[in-house]
């Protein structure tokens, strides 16, 4: 799989283009001007075309697959090339699509949230009805999602950093008594700065959305914990996290409770692989040792 910069003669991929956005002059108000990219894959499978909107925003203007392709994730591929290509540069990536069942559920998994509509936009600028679904579009439903960084902790860091702790450990432990916690608390406080720690930072609002932890054990580099804000999750906060780690790292290894599901199908879809199995002594429940290697 390959992704590419369509520099010259964008027009050849109309009929792709079209699939997007319907009527080819409002496909040329931005083809030129924006940044057109394709994934190839035993041939173009699919494409997307960008601009600069100012103010740190970078807007999909289309994105396009091969029918036949769909539903294969190069679209969800595209878009997290796009995080990677354009973060520096920008503090959030932004699109406008119909209010429709195929398309706004499809953003909603690559971590996109509703911002604002525009009223009337597809009656008012096309001149022919769009359908999609068998439902006429009206309104341009304008989606956001932010672009992250990841930095090395500061001690300024601490108490958010803390927060966001505690309240992904109640949430996602609710088998365990809050109290284990809220014991804690204090301890880890003491401990945390000690660790190897990489903060999350939301570019568009600066604050921290999520944290990862390490220490390194005699067996290798030890994952404490992926830790996410709340409002940030489902967002590939912990995926973008975990895969900065591993760009550092040769082996990683962690634990995980078997009744955190999520966070174990989770490690496992990252390549983490279950070595053992135990019983923590203090909250008394089985556990996984799961590793990674390079």
């Amino acid at each position: 799989m390959k992704i590419r910069e369509v520099k010259e003669n964008k027009k050849q991929y109309l009929p792709l283009l079209l699939l997007a956005d319907e009527q080819e002059d409002m496909v040329d108000r931005y083809l030129e001007r924006g940044k057109m990219y394709v994934l190839e894959d035993d041939g173009v499978k699919s494409e997307c075309v960008v601009t600069d909107e100012g103010n740190g925003i970078l807007e999909i203007k289309n994105l396009a697959t091969v029918p036949g392709f769909q539903r294969k994730g190069y679209g969800k591929e595209l878009i997290l090339f796009l995080e990677k290509e354009c973060n520096a540069d920008f503090s959030s990536l932004q699109v406008g699509t119909g209010e429709s069942a195929l398309t706004v559920p499809f953003y909603e998994k690559c971590g996109f949230t509703y911002s604002h509509r525009i009223k009337d936009f597809f009656t008012e600028h096309y001149d022919h009805p769009i359908y999609e679904n068998g439902i006429q579009l009206k309104d341009m439903i304008y989606m956001c999602r932010p672009f992250y960084q990841i930095r090395k902790f500061r001690d300024t860091d601490l108490e958010e950093v803390m927060q966001i702790w505690l309240e992904s450990n109640l949430q996602a432990h609710s088998f365990i008594e809050a109290s284990y916690w809220e014991k804690n608390y204090e301890a880890v406080k003491e401990m945390l700065p000690h660790a190897e720690i990489y903060v999350c930072i939301d570019k568009s609002t600066e604050q921290i959305a999520g944290f990862i932890g390490l220490y390194d054990r005699s067996e290798g580099d030890y994952i404490e914990g992926i830790f996410v804000k709340s409002t940030a999750r489902s967002k590939g906060i912990g995926k973008f996290m975990l895969d900065h780690v591993k760009g550092r790292k040769k082996k990683l290894t962690l634990s995980v409770y078997q009744k955190n599901r999520r966070a174990v199908q989770f490690y496992m879809r990252e390549g983490f692989k279950i070595e053992s199995e135990q019983i923590e002594i203090p909250t008394k429940e089985k556990e996984y040792t799961m590793t990674w290697n390079v």
